[in-house]
């Protein structure tokens, strides 16, 4: 059990630098063109908050996706 824990340990240290990418890739999605223009047409906050929460759930769901796969076949080889 100790050696389990600790490959998906190693395996979860050297991974995360991804995360980070894509974490930085979708907090810049904030001043993308469609959020701009959705507080230019006089949007509140509130639903430019909501557009740009949308296209994180979908990247995170995307990221989580292709992630899952990955640890699977990492863990057992």
């Amino acid at each position: 059990m100790q050696v389990y824990f600790a490959i998906t340990l190693i395996i979860s240290l050297i991974g995360w630098t991804n995360w980070h990418a894509w974490c930085a890739e979708i907090s810049l999605s904030g001043q993308d063109d469609f959020v701009m223009a959705a507080e230019l047409l006089g949007c509140s906050k509130c639903v430019s908050s909501f557009a740009h929460g949308s296209v994180v759930i979908s990247h995170i769901i995307a990221a989580t996706t292709l992630a899952i796969p990955a640890m699977i076949i990492s863990e057992t080889s």
